[in-house]
């Protein structure tokens, strides 16, 4: 078996149980979108090395008859694709894909990789990168996709032989998936795959994961929204009997329905990159919700495999003080905020009137630890709601001046009952306060504290005068002014602190309260 990775080549010969470091020259630094593996003598590997970015004419398609410890280059710029016919190893179809090269096309092999034709399509001079699939049921059905080479990622087209084989293919264009209601891009791994039962099947994935059952005539959108559905951005595509396997930036996912349904298999697969922001119940050890960068909003329930709301790139969480088994919040990207009444049986929006003409990416929320009194921000304005648990259209009142930053973090102070104390922190040091439920604010940073990201606030539990914060960014992003942990005494008369640990690194989240 073989693999790429950044250190280069990997090799396992016990199925994958461990692996070694093969080879550096050809493969370090550089990735390969497919390996080739001859079935009657494993030591005869034909590699697609490729790249997005960068690409020169030392990427391309590699041979190997030892077993990859040397390696003879075939064909020259990034290989985008490298497909064979399932039962003869000796036909092969190459794709020289790479960004902007004009000369990108397809390639043909008879013996095994040795020597290669190039094939002519239609696409010759306009496309960028290309994809393949081969049809195991008829290994004369070819099917190519092709990337404008003038608009990234958006599909030149889909073509189709049905004579692969022949000294001259001819090319049938297809139709492209429509635009309905959301427009598919050809990116992330670019794969494309047919049914091995049936050659009109035709699978592909850029961000979103379309089928044809009519040889690509119609498409229909099979992504569906987790927990049944899958997430979007796929990187590959397997088949196993009858059964239908994809990765994608949520992970690998499983169908038997050819996509009406799928089967997560991420459990033990610890992927997730989470977003500050996260909220738990304020009794109980089983509830907890989350958001994941590009994996949406997951939902810990007492079991290690969580459930995903489905909002794209999930942010902040919070779950109501006086209804938390029932009544919670969730957000997603450009201040896409949603709520549920029943437990997460169903979700609605409910970001309302919130600045509809400027909604920055990350969305930030919190509430209050003594009622349900909800703050969020956007494009340097503080909004706060009394109902955004309970109400089915909650009512949002700007609720700042323009505090010259876009909100990051925020906090309230637990000590304050009436949920009126709160601050705000943005960019450059910024941090803002306000003690009476935002009638008036006080700016309390930078002050003396470096000028870069404000990333997470929390008040003493016990003080609502007393402050930390934490950084982003390097000490020498800051010359003089290091630091990425600070305490303010007295937000009345704000003077920091520096109590940073000696890792010099962005510091993303600071909590001083104990739930439990």
């Amino acid at each position: 078996m073989y693999a790429s990775a950044f250190a280069g080549l990997l090799k396992s010969t016990d199925n994958g149980s461990t692996w070694k470091l093969w080879e550096k020259t050809i493969f370090g630094g550089r990735g390969a979108h497919a390996f080739l593996v001859s079935p009657t003598d494993a030591n005869v590997v034909v590699a697609a090395v490729d790249t997005l970015f960068n690409s020169d004419a030392s990427y391309g398609i590699y041979r190997t008859t030892d077993g990859g410890t040397t390696w003879t280059q075939k064909l020259s710029h990034s290989a985008s694709d490298l497909v064979s016919v399932p039962t003869d190893f000796t036909r092969q179809y190459a794709a020289i894909g790479e960004l902007g090269y004009v000369s990108n096309s397809l390639y043909r092999s008879t013996d095994s990789g040795q020597n290669w034709q190039r094939i002519a399509g239609p696409w010759d001079t306009h496309g960028d990168r290309i994809s393949l699939a081969l049809a195991p049921s008829n290994s004369s059905v070819l099917y190519v996709e092709v990337e404008d080479i003038n608009n990234f990622s958006h599909p030149l087209g889909f073509w189709k032989t049905s004579n692969a084989w022949d000294p001259t293919p001819t090319w049938t264009q297809l139709t492209t998936p429509p635009c309905s209601p959301d427009c598919y891009y050809i990116n992330f791994g670019r794969p494309l795959s047919v049914d091995p039962a049936n050659s009109s099947n035709l699978y592909t994935g850029g961000n979103l994961l379309e089928r044809s059952t009519d040889g690509g005539v119609t498409w229909t959108n099979i992504t569906g929204c987790p927990p049944n559905g899958i997430h979007v951005d796929f990187w590959a595509m397997q088949w196993i009997g009858g059964d239908f396997v994809v990765t994608s930036d949520g992970g690998v996912y499983r169908t038997s329905d050819k996509g009406a349904t799928y089967q997560s298999k991420n459990a033990d697969l610890p992927i997730a990159q989470f977003y500050p922001g996260g909220s738990i119940h304020p009794t109980s050890t089983n509830l907890a919700l989350g958001g994941t960068q590009d994996n949406a909003s997951p939902i810990y329930q007492g079991n290690r495999v969580w459930q995903q709301v489905c909002t794209g790139d999930g942010q902040s969480s919070a779950i109501s003080v006086l209804q938390p088994n029932s009544q919670w919040i969730v957000s997603g990207q450009n201040m896409n905020i949603l709520h549920t009444t029943n437990s997460g049986g169903s979700w609605s929006g409910i970001t309302g009137s919130i600045s509809p003409n400027c909604r920055q990416f990350v969305t930030r929320l919190t509430n209050c630890g003594t009622g349900d009194v909800v703050i969020t921000g956007t494009c340097s304005t503080i909004w706060r709601s009394i109902n955004a648990f309970s109400a089915a259209q909650p009512t949002w009142t700007s609720n700042s001046p323009n505090l010259g930053t876009d909100p990051q973090g925020m906090a309230f102070a637990p000590s304050d009952a009436s949920c009126g104390t709160y601050a705000i922190g943005g960019g450059s040091g910024k941090i803002w306060a306000t003690t009476n439920s935002g009638g008036t604010w006080s700016q309390i940073g930078p002050v003396n504290l470096p000028l870069r990201f404000v990333t997470s606030l929390a008040f003493d539990p016990g003080n609502a005068q007393k402050l930390y914060a934490t950084l982003s960014g390097f000490d020498q992003d800051t010359p003089g002014h290091p630091g990425h942990v600070f305490v303010c005494s007295n937000i009345a008369n704000p003077t920091w602190v520096n109590i940073s640990p000696s890792l010099n690194a962005p510091h993303d989240v600071i909590d001083t309260e104990s739930y439990y």
